[in-house]
């Protein structure tokens, strides 16, 4: 069934323009929103990641684990060192949404696989709904950066950030342009919402 719980801000905006959830999701709490909304904790997507490897390490789960996105040499190194079953990494390039969600309908996937998707949303939302259609025993996470900061790529937020969630602002020191874009852009959707 559908768990909803309170998310980030990109989904939540993303979600009012795009209707991202068109399938059965299990949602878990990121973003400042995990607070104020239903006053649960925040879960980091970093930890579910490693929950899902240690998982996948112990239980001959999925048929085939496909890493869809960008994997950088640091994330493909802590996979080397962390998971112990062979994975297949299927690049997307840089693109819009429409660009991306043509390729992810072309890609075949093997049945019962664990899908696990690195790029940003909405594109990641809007993909795994493309992949669901087609594949519906499969599972995808949506990891967004979560690899990155995983790998080291790129630095996780400092503790003080994260308790005042202000990962946000942590976050703007990496790829600036694009994701202050992405802020303006879901605060005013937001705020539509509100409105």
């Amino acid at each position: 069934g559908k768990v909803v719980s309170a998310l980030n801000l990109a989904f939540i905006s993303y979600n009012e323009k795009y209707n991202l959830r068109t399938h059965n999701y299990l949602f878990w709490n990121d973003g400042i929103f995990s607070n104020f909304l239903n006053n649960k904790k925040k879960v980091p997507g970093r930890e579910l990641i490693k929950k899902i490897i240690r998982k996948v390490n112990k239980e001959k789960i999925f048929n085939k684990i496909y890493f869809f996105g960008n994997l950088n040499f640091n994330s493909k190194k802590w996979l080397q060192d962390n998971l112990n079953r062979k994975y297949v990494h299927k690049k997307l390039p840089y693109a819009n949404i429409k660009v991306i969600s043509s390729i992810s309908k072309k890609t075949k996937f093997e049945k019962k696989s664990l899908i696990i998707l690195t790029i940003p949303t909405p594109k990641q939302e809007i993909v795994a709904n493309e992949i669901l259609k087609k594949y519906p025993t499969s599972l995808i996470i949506c990891a967004g950066g979560a690899l990155n900061i995983i790998s080291g790529e790129e630095r996780q937020v400092p503790n003080i950030m994260s308790h005042f969630y202000l990962e946000w602002l942590w976050r703007l020191k990496f790829d600036t342009k694009r994701r202050l874009k992405r802020l303006t852009e879901t605060s005013l959707i937001f705020l539509k919402i509100i409105l």
